[in-house]
């Protein structure tokens, strides 16, 4: 009986001590950039809403807004080609814009060529930064290439200097031309990292001083992945995309490009994208408005109405008031220059 008694104690010793040697911890399910999923803990990557797009250029004109944009496999320093194409011959390049983006350890210079022209190193304009975990930091660069666009065509680019996961890179030209409709262009961008363990998480991007039009908005996210049940788009409060698996990669693996109808009120507007445990960067939303044409003359001009007269009375004595006072001022003009 002590023999039985003594085995069972050492038994238990020895399962004690290697549960202390070998830290046994459970497993837990992971998404494509390595997050576990489960209860948020302090972990959690960001705060809903604390980094959305805000507004960095304005114009309003005759012309439109194209934009190319290219998804990289989770890896740094993309490069490739831009493709705009619709731009109308004899038209004016207002802005471009070269975007690029990445999830850093921490904020990085990043320096790019367009077109074989090198382009400075900067320093990301907008980044969310979190904790816990390798790779956190999402950061957005972009560089003014105005002078390097000149319409329709392709544009390639290479991107150097990150060291993290890089999902999507984007060029966004505004250009002017006096045959295409009068338009407000709004660009918005930022770099928003919307991750929820539990539920959702929702940011919102605000347009202010808008003129109403219908027209589109334009939405780039980077990071998407097939995991997203809830998803969605909303613009005003209204749901225009999902819910559902919106951020699926829809430029390959994996970043996507959103063109949405939408009728844009005169003053404030906003768009809400909201996602689930699809971990996902947002970082441009743009807002195109047709506008209606100014007060101007119709075609074939106004018409006025004519003053008719509708007096009876007959206007011979008028006629011979007028002769009368002629004939007296031609008298009197002889016998003033003999007094001169």
């Amino acid at each position: 009986m002590k023999k039985t008694v003594s085995g069972i104690m050492l038994t238990l010793l020895l399962i004690g001590m290697l549960t202390l040697t070998f830290n046994i911890t459970p497993v837990v399910a992971t998404d494509s950039l390595n997050d576990p999923l489960g209860t948020p803990n302090s972990s959690d990557p960001n705060l809903p809403g604390d980094h959305p797009p805000t507004t960095y250029f304005m114009w309003t004109g005759h012309g439109g807004l194209k934009i190319s944009a290219i998804g990289s496999p989770a890896a740094p320093n993309p490069s490739g080609s831009f493709n705009i194409s619709g731009i109308p011959a004899g038209s004016s390049i207002v802005k471009a814009v070269m975007y690029t983006t990445s999830f850093e350890q921490s904020p990085v210079s990043v320096s790019a060529t367009l077109s074989g022209n090198a382009l400075s190193a900067v320093t990301p304009f907008a980044h969310d930064a979190g904790t816990g975990y390798s790779y956190y930091d999402l950061c957005s660069w972009r560089w003014d290439v105005t002078a390097i666009v000149t319409g329709d065509g392709i544009y390639p680019f290479t991107t150097s200097g990150m060291a993290g996961q890089a999902f999507l890179s984007a060029l966004v030209v505004v250009y002017s031309n006096p045959s295409e409709p009068l338009r407000q262009v709004i660009i918005n961008d930022g770099a928003e990292s919307l991750y929820a363990e539990t539920g959702t998480e929702t940011s919102t991007s605000t347009f202010s001083n808008v003129q109403a039009g219908t027209g589109t908005l334009i939405i780039c996210t980077s990071a998407d992945d097939s995991l997203g049940t809830s998803e969605s788009i909303s613009f005003n409060g209204i749901v225009i995309l999902g819910p559902g698996d919106v951020f699926w990669g829809n430029l390959g693996y994996p970043a996507g490009l959103f063109h949405l109808s939408v009728s844009a009120v005169a003053g404030t507007n906003t768009v809400n994208v909201t996602t689930d445990i699809d971990w996902i960067g947002w970082h441009i939303a743009i807002l195109i408005s047709e506008l209606p044409p100014p007060a101007c003359m119709p075609v074939g001009g106004y018409s006025f109405p004519i003053q008719v007269q509708t007096k009876t009375e007959p206007i011979i004595p008028y006629i011979a008031l007028i002769a009368t006072l002629t004939a007296i001022f031609t008298k009197l003009r002889p016998k003033t220059k003999r007094k001169r």
